[in-house]
């Protein structure tokens, strides 16, 4: 039995020793970046299985799996998993995030390797662990805000860390390439507005799609998010080059107020034209206010000057003086005796 079990350690041995060979050869020649993964899987188990230490053997495969070269996935807790600290520390702020693909491995600076990796693994645990978990870990840090991540970014690099805000916009991606070859299907960027005025939004990115969200370029819906701070990274926006927080998380929750833009939010020419039409409204009825105000000040004004000339220009003539065009009788008028004729005198 024990040389059976040597035999076949010696077999599966010197089949890895010929698949090293074959993947250090391909590496020499220069394989395309898609199977440079593959390539590194096949040295690694074969160094794995040639040590013929169990300790040895644990220790690499642990190692493995923190650098992503494994499969496996963190056993789920009630607290999100830590990323590396090594690859947190040579990943640089200010920058745009790298796109390394189609890069060969030589050619991509430390920082941008480290950057790609943490995202990736980030992006891994996110899938295979609860909200839950990250919830609980963003308790600890629920008092940080866009300022703290925007001033200090090294010292929050790498925590857990509550967002809650508007999102606006929704895009859909292909995950990176180790995360892809460790079952996550999706990436979604998301774009969220936070509480503090006049800040940029943050970019948040999660692997799961909620229920009741869909991917939109324009949108207001209330959610919170729950996530790695990964970096403070540059994006391009309408005002030019701005620097905000990228975090990484599970998924976003809705908030009860979630609306969609074309659901709740009313058409930007629609309020302009109300308030054209509010506008005009308001001017007509002060006009009117204003005319009706006048008028009644130019009547007293009026009633006033015609009493004052009746004061100081008193009549002409009294009532019975008057003189009279068309006598109405053409007799003396009443009161008066009439006067004597000479003729019969």
């Amino acid at each position: 039995m024990r040389n059976a079990a040597t035999n076949w350690r010696a077999e599966v041995g010197l089949g890895m020793l010929a698949g090293l060979l074959l993947a250090c050869q391909a590496t020499a020649q220069g394989v395309p970046p898609a199977d440079e993964a593959l390539v590194a899987d096949f040295r690694a188990a074969a160094e794995i299985v040639l040590s013929q230490d169990p300790l040895t053997a644990t220790a690499m495969r642990l190692e493995g799996y923190d650098r992503m070269i494994w499969g496996e996935v963190p056993v789920a807790s009630d607290r999100a998993p830590e990323l590396d600290p090594r690859l947190l520390v040579n990943i640089r702020d200010g920058r745009v995030a790298p796109q390394i693909n189609n890069r060969p491995r030589n050619e991509i600076p430390p920082e941008d390797w480290a950057f790609y990796q943490e995202f990736s693994d980030a992006l891994v645990k996110a899938f295979y662990n609860p909200l839950e978990a990250f919830r609980k870990s963003a308790e600890e840090n629920r008092n940080i805000t866009f300022a703290h991540l925007y001033a200090t970014p090294d010292r929050y690099r790498g925590l857990v860390i509550p967002v809650k805000g508007r999102m606006v916009m929704l895009r859909r991606y292909d995950p990176p390439m180790p995360a892809g070859q460790k079952g996550v299907k999706d990436l979604y960027e998301g774009w969220v507005f936070g509480p503090t005025p006049k800040a940029p939004p943050f970019c948040v990115v999660f692997p799961v799609l909620p229920p009741g969200l869909e991917e939109a370029e324009q949108m207001r819906t209330e959610v919170t998010f729950y996530g790695y701070f990964l970096a403070k990274i540059k994006y391009r926006s309408g005002e030019g080059d701005r620097m905000t927080p990228l975090l990484i998380g599970p998924t976003v929750v809705l908030g009860e107020k979630a609306a969609r833009k074309d659901e709740g939010d009313t058409p930007f020419a629609v309020v302009i034209l109300g308030f054209v039409l509010g506008g005009l409204v308001t001017m007509t009825l002060l006009f009117l206010v204003m005319s009706f105000w006048f008028r009644r000040g130019d009547e007293r004004i009026r009633t006033t000057l015609d009493r004052i000339q009746n004061k100081n220009n008193p009549p002409l003539f009294l009532n019975d003086d008057a003189p009279q065009a068309f006598p109405a009788t053409g007799s003396e008028p009443a009161g008066r005796p009439p006067k004597e004729d000479p003729e019969r005198n």
